[in-house]
């Protein structure tokens, strides 16, 4: 659940740490824990969407 709006949200990796998307499209807010260091860097207009384990995930966002 979003903190801000209470929407569902879509596991995804960017800058390589997973993170969560609010599905809300008024919303849209980047959280969980990993969500405070990458606030601070430039958004690169993309983020790969998982679903499952992370480590598999991660392996094939490494390989794109």
């Amino acid at each position: 659940m979003c903190p801000l709006c209470g929407s569902d949200y879509l596991k995804v990796i960017f800058y390589g740490l997973p993170h969560k998307l609010c599905c809300n499209e008024k919303c849209n807010c980047l959280y969980g824990f990993w969500s405070r260091f990458t606030e601070w860097l430039p958004f690169n207009g993309c983020f790969f969407v998982y679903e499952g384990d992370y480590f598999r995930a991660f392996m094939d966002w490494v390989k794109e």
